[in-house]
């Protein structure tokens, strides 16, 4: 009897393997990766999670048509700054929170309340040095969305690509409610309510795409900075996004984790 790929590797222990031999694996598991591309990507991959710290490949959840799980915007978001620290991509000063620290439960299960996640949101802000642009993705149940505060000119851009004219009252109550916080903890007195905007981007076509216009919105605004939601350029000149957009973060996405597990990159 044949192994499948799940048996010959345990996808939920980090393998000791050679450099050579990852990249032989590597170099497999693209080739299947390359098919999904060939058909059209009729079902998106979720290949990666994260396990005390780590991104594991789960074979079952290669071909699955779902949406993206926090993990997976995590392990993207851990992509990009890597990309503006070691990469080409100029540093903005622009930092990341995590999405675990807005989602209604922890890591463990228990449920989460708002004034919980506006703590965890304040004390991020509270260490992110001199990076004043903070990229904050945002999941209220079942669909992804993106904040980005301008923390020079006290602005929230907001990001939806299903309904990009209204915020989510929740994620506004967070973000504002952590605002105050932190600048309680800094000993500032002055009244800091930040201006919301909604910023046009492209509208995602189904239901479960929300995940990857959220990784997609993420990278336009690490490669340009503030600009690209000032001038309205999320999507380019056309608003729009395709295949191919999506098939390169996906590519990224796959290398990045690969190389983490793999090569053993921290």
């Amino acid at each position: 009897m044949n192994q499948t790929p799940s048996q010959k590797h345990n996808p939920l222990t980090k393998p000791s393997i050679p450099s050579s031999s990852a990249i032989l694996f590597f170099t497999n598991f693209k080739s299947r990766f390359s098919i999904l591309i060939f058909i059209r990507w009729h079902h998106p991959p979720l290949p990666f999670y994260f396990r005390s710290s780590s991104i594991n490949l789960q074979d079952d959840t290669v071909f699955a048509m779902d949406e993206l799980s926090g993990a997976v915007v995590t392990s993207y978001s851990m992509y990009l700054y890597e990309q503006i620290k070691n990469g080409s991509n100029k540093d903005h000063g622009i930092c990341f929170v995590t999405p675990t620290a807005t989602m209604n439960h922890d890591k463990k299960g228990k449920a989460r309340n708002v004034d919980d996640s506006s703590r965890l949101v304040a004390d991020r802000l509270g260490s992110r040095k001199n990076n004043d642009i903070v990229l904050v993705p945002y999941n209220p149940g079942r669909h992804w969305v993106l904040g980005v505060l301008d923390m020079k000119k006290k602005k929230c851009y907001y990001l939806d690509s299903i309904r990009p004219t209204s915020v989510n009252l929740q994620f506004k109550h967070i973000v504002d409610a952590a605002i105050g916080l932190y600048n309680a903890n800094i000993g500032s007195k002055k009244a800091s309510k930040f201006n919301w905007v909604n910023s046009a981007c492209p509208l995602q076509p189904g239901t479960i795409e929300c995940g990857y216009y959220v990784l997609k919105f993420m990278k336009e605004v690490v490669r340009q900075g503030l600009v690209v939601l000032e001038q309205n350029k999320i999507g380019g000149d056309s608003n729009a996004y395709t295949d191919a957009d999506f098939d390169e973060i996906r590519e990224e996405w796959l290398t990045y984790a690969c190389n983490f597990i793999f090569m053993d990159k921290k």
